[in-house]
């Protein structure tokens, strides 16, 4: 007897093979791996999230039983006679149930692995794969309920099965899943701006931002664009306070399209050193080049003249939503493909405006390009050894302080720098760092 090529082509689909290990049959890979390869495979929001809400329904559909017995602190064999009693009619569906039930283990593995990666998802208020949303109305009753249900399994193990660990993921997904709209996120930071006093930013007291340690990126960048001029002003402050630190910020010169300052590290006044930035808030790149002209004469003369090694800062920020284009933001990445063209029409700019830069004293460049509401993309440009300006592929998408301070380019000189799980989250960086063979092996 033969499947045929159709059928097995279909069981060898992720979907399938998953569906067959939660029935409690085994097959030749790891829930976990099968899980991941059904989020990589998903083709959009909608696919994710009915297949998603099926999966955990048929987990607990089977579990439902079991878990109100422990509630109910049930004697097992009165539970198994209850079960067989109410499918009498059908007894075979009866042994499949009480067969996958015997197979918890690799199924409560497999059920976890489908909330790792919403949890890994949902982690920073944005996804960065495909997911349901479950901030959707038709969701409600859906994916949310299932995870809800979930959070409230027994948390005792007995006889009837143990089921702790998947209760805690699901509780921990919904610690993490925003409570709040981005609309209503970006409200509430415009209420702290709107209330920021001027003498907070002498203050060097922390700036509006960040919730419980992680900064909101998206809602500062979208405020720097607010119609609202103090809320825009309170913005810029804020920002530049986050994108300086560790370093102390002096002669702040707020304008209505950029903003002008000087920061030193806090060392005794004989080491310090001062670093000019300029920040330029263009609407899109096609205004870069006009852009740089208009505004880098000011950073021309604060650097007065000095032939010195460039130190000084240029961040530029394209606009409140840089991909109009791309309306899919289910991914962080979607906007992989019109980011290259961002990259290279202003790595052109910049090559023709080398001179002015150079005046300029400026040593790096940082592009910011918001896709709200997700994470904004970050680029990094450097001069190279010929001193042309070429991107620091190792600062994509990373806070632009953080790559100096981590010491990452002293770092990749001493050991190949390999980045590894790309997918876990746009905030999250993870490195293999290999040290050159010395004398056949491996320092």
């Amino acid at each position: 007897f033969s499947l045929g090529e159709d059928l097995e082509a279909v069981a060898a689909e992720p979907l399938q093979e998953l569906l067959a290990l939660l029935d409690g049959f085994c097959i030749e890979a790891k829930g976990p791996e099968v899980v991941q390869k059904m989020f990589e495979g998903f083709a959009n929001h909608q696919a994710a999230a009915e297949t998603v809400r099926g999966v955990l329904e048929k987990y607990l559909s089977n579990e439902r039983p079991f878990a109100g017995s422990i509630e109910k602190k049930q004697p097992y064999d009165q539970l198994l006679l209850e079960i067989i009693s109410q499918g009498k009619d059908d007894l075979e569906k009866v042994l499949f149930m009480i067969a996958a039930h015997n197979k918890m283990a690799s199924r409560n593995e497999t059920v976890m692995a489908i909330l790792r990666e919403m949890v890994a998802a949902e982690g920073s208020g944005m996804s960065c794969m495909y997911v349901p949303d479950m901030r959707e109305e038709e969701m409600d009753g859906g994916v949310h309920q299932k995870v809800v249900e979930m959070s409230q399994l027994p948390s005792t193990a007995a006889v009837a099965g143990h089921y702790g660990n998947v209760r805690y993921l699901a509780q921990q997904l919904l610690d993490v899943l925003p409570q709040e709209t981005y609309a209503q996120r970006l409200g509430g930071l415009q209420s702290q701006l709107r209330a920021l006093e001027d003498k907070a930013w002498s203050s060097n007291s922390e700036m509006p931002g960040a919730v419980e340690g992680n900064l909101e990126v998206e809602l500062l960048v979208d405020a720097l664009y607010d119609s609202d001029a103090k809320v825009q002003k309170g913005a810029i402050q804020s920002y530049l306070h986050w994108l300086a630190a560790p370093s102390r910020l002096s002669d702040v010169v707020i304008q209505e399209k950029s903003a002008l300052w000087t920061q030193f590290f806090p060392v005794s006044r004989e080491k310090t050193h001062q670093r000019h930035g300029l920040m330029a808030l263009l609407p899109e790149v096609q205004q870069l080049e006009s852009g740089l002209e208009e505004l880098l004469p000011q950073l021309v003369t604060l650097q007065g003249g000095k032939t010195s090694v460039p130190l000084n800062f240029l961040h530029v920020v394209l606009g409140k939503d840089a991909f109009p284009s791309v309306t899919d933001r289910t991914l962080f990445y979607n906007t992989d493909d019109e980011m290259k063209r961002v990259i290279k029409q202003s790595q052109d700019i910049f090559a023709k405006k080398s001179e002015l830069l150079k005046a300029a004293g400026v040593g790096e460049i940082s592009l910011v390009l918001p896709q709200p509401p997700r994470h904004p993309r970050f680029v990094k440009f450097v001069l190279d050894e010929q001193e042309e300006w070429s991107e620091q592929e190792m600062g994509r998408d990373m806070w632009p302080s953080f790559a100096g301070m981590l010491e990452l380019g002293a770092l990749k000189r001493i050991c190949t720098l390999q980045r590894i799980h790309k997918e876990v989250r746009p905030t999250s960086h993870i490195y293999l760092a290999t040290q050159p063979v010395v004398g056949g092996k491996s320092a």
